[in-house]
């Protein structure tokens, strides 16, 4: 359902779920961490679609593995592609990361031989 919300494509094969008196039901959906994770803005993903703001906005190193994981309690397969671009976004920021700690260790590794010599 989150999906065709997403995708503004409404589903006529949906029935529509009304309790007796032809209410909504209350459904409850644990999130882990909702401050931390910064939830409000995958509903605001949701509503809008505006992947570049939910990355810039939401997305650290430090909450992302969490994000993902609601992302799949919620079956947001959309979203996921959003969490492989994040992930994809660190690996690549490491492997840089990595290189240019490797050639500052081979210029200060160079300028320890020349100086003893």
């Amino acid at each position: 359902m989150f999906e065709k919300i997403h995708l503004r494509q409404p589903d006529d094969n949906l029935e529509m779920i009304e309790d007796e008196n032809g209410s909504l039901p209350r459904i409850r959906v644990n999130i882990l961490n909702p401050e931390f994770s910064k939830f409000d803005k995958m509903l605001e993903w949701i509503y809008t679609g505006d992947s570049e703001k939910w990355l810039c906005s939401a997305f650290t190193p430090y909450n992302y593995k969490i994000i993902a994981e609601n992302v799949r309690i919620l079956g947001l397969s959309a979203a996921m592609s959003v969490c492989a671009q994040y992930r994809d976004h660190l690996t690549i920021c490491r492997l840089q990361l990595s290189y240019k700690l490797r050639e500052e260790l081979k210029i200060t590794n160079d300028e320890s031989i020349s100086a003893e010599q």
